[in-house]
């Protein structure tokens, strides 16, 4: 794939080049041919003198005005005036000063102004559902406050934790959740009697009783019949793209579309999908949703589902992936997807379908893709949310997307996919590209992941390498490794469509742990 990716853009360069060389002036042949032209007048006999003008003398160096180096435009924030792209400007660069701007001159320091500015002790804005009428309180799942509503809160969106993604249980059996990150397979509540310890009475058993709609004499997962006695569905990803300008979520509840990722990098997107693409039709990116806890096996309407996102291997010859996407394809799970002592999944995205349309999470995942060689890119999804459109019977799911934020270090870590321009593809979001009509708009963090003020990133000596990060709070850490200091926590908003069909999970991929049985076809 990246020989594709060097070629195309050596393809590139090469017409730019000869765009240039053609364009830059007229064929000399013509200016010689031109300067045998004359006019002549003579008297008498014989040769006659004349006096003639040739017009001989052509340009065609073609030579381009303007300079080779150029300088960027002049950062006018702090000069006192009001310039075109900023918001506010105090004559300072000090957020929460007791001015009137923040230090990049894009807020005016008010609550309301759906920027949360830390410098002046906002937690959130715009007030709302989870935010005080002065900012200074968030409610929100997520903020490491146990608010009215939620049971506890651990500042995250992961499950197994103690805490359940969505605040609304500390993980324990009695609770009325089924938490299957801590093994949990059903809860009735203290002391029910169909489901005793959070495990189903009876399920095993070889008889089918209700609830149950199956019974295989065991309680081993991914058999067809799950430790819970539901039978088991689950789908392979069958296609995935970024998705750009335009459309993706709204992951912060305001309103409008949350994509500055896609958005950024909408003019090389294509570059990206088509090495997704690849390793999708070639085995080298196989992603599974288990769907689990559910009831109504349509798939159409179900209240209370759990979604286990896994990445697979192929039980049958890896060199023949055409087989994947019939419908009934078998494959294996990555064994550090699977709680070692008990051998169920470690995360699961709690949501719910109604007349086929699927939601789940807030749930932390990974998305990984080979786009650099052999070398797996691992895109970490936190606050996850996903969405689709389920057929009848499970039979695959159209209209997906998989949205939420990217954090900057992560970023850092992936590197350019071409030898020109910034290394990583944080630098280039930062920085911003300009390269034969591509053009990368500089792009700054929008999801504020630690709550404290979005994070500023800087190339203080032009490089093209990001050395200086200030943090929501208005610490100034400087360096090439300052985006993985523990202050810096921010990242972009990103979204992924997909496409799902029918798959079956034949059990745990080697090295399995003891606590999981032997896959199912063995």
């Amino acid at each position: 794939m990246l020989c594709w990716t060097r070629l195309w853009l050596i393809g590139l360069l090469v017409a730019a080049v000869g765009a240039g060389l053609g364009c830059g002036g007229e064929s000399h042949e013509d200016d010689e041919d031109a300067g045998a032209e004359g006019e002549g007048e003579g008297e008498g006999e014989g040769e006659g003198e004349g006096e003639g003008e040739g017009e001989g003398e052509g340009e065609g160096e073609g030579e381009g005005e303007g300079e080779g180096e150029g300088e960027g435009e002049e950062d006018l924030c702090g000069n006192g005036n009001v310039d075109p792209g900023e918001t506010c400007d105090d004559g300072d660069r000090l957020s929460g000063n007791g001015g009137t701007c923040s230090r990049d001159c894009l807020s005016d320091e008010t609550c309301g102004n759906e920027i949360i500015d830390a410098a002046v002790g906002e937690q959130c804005d715009p007030p709302g559902d989870n935010c005080s009428d002065d900012c200074t309180n968030d409610f929100s799942c997520g903020n490491a406050i146990t608010d009215d509503g939620e049971v506890c809160d651990d500042g995250g969106h992961l499950a197994g934790d103690g805490c359940n993604p969505d605040c609304s249980g500390n993980e324990t059996c009695g609770d009325n959740i089924v938490d299957f990150a801590v093994g949990e397979l059903c809860d009735d509540g203290p002391k029910s009697k169909t489901c005793p310890n959070c495990l189903p009475a009876g399920c095993g058993d070889g008889s089918v009783t209700e609830p149950e709609s199956c019974d295989d004499s065991n309680t081993n997962r991914w058999d067809g019949c799950g430790p819970d006695c539901r039978l088991e569905h689950s789908v392979i990803f069958d296609s995935m793209a970024l998705i750009g300008e335009g459309d993706g979520c709204d992951i912060d509840g305001d309103g409008e579309i949350d994509n500055a990722f896609g958005t950024a990098l909408d003019a090389v997107l294509g570059m990206f999908n088509d090495q997704i693409d690849g390793a999708i039709e070639d085995g080298q990116a196989m992603a599974l949703f288990d769907f689990l806890n559910l009831d109504d096996h349509s798939g159409q309407n179900d209240p209370a589902i759990y979604l286990g996102f896994y990445q697979g291997v192929d039980v049958d010859d890896p060199a023949t992936p055409d087989d994947n996407f019939d419908g009934d394809a078998h494959f294996l799970i990555n064994p550090q997807a699977v709680d070692e002592d008990t051998c169920d999944p470690i995360g699961a995205l709690t949501g719910d379908i109604t007349d086929g349309a699927l939601s789940a999470g807030p749930e932390d995942l990974a998305l990984t893709f080979p786009l650099q060689g052999d070398t797996p890119v691992v895109f970490a999804i936190r606050d996850g949310i996903v969405s689709g459109q389920i057929a009848e019977d499970l039979t695959d799911i159209d209209d997906g997307k998989i949205c939420g934020g990217v954090g900057a270090a992560t970023l850092k870590a992936i590197d350019n996919p071409v030898d020109i321009g910034p290394p990583t593809i944080l630098d280039i979001l930062v920085v911003g590209v300009d390269i034969f009509g591509i053009t990368v708009d500089p792009t700054q963090p929008d999801v504020d992941f630690d709550r404290d003020g979005l994070e500023i990133l800087e190339d203080t000596d032009g490089d093209e390498v990001v050395d200086r990060c200030y943090d929501g709070d208005g610490t100034v850490i400087d360096g090439e490794d300052c985006i993985y200091d523990p202050e810096i926590q921010d990242g972009y908003s990103v979204a992924f469509a997909y496409t799902a069909v029918s798959s079956i999970i034949d059990g745990v991929a080697d090295p399995r742990p003891e606590s999981c049985p032997a896959p199912s076809g063995d």
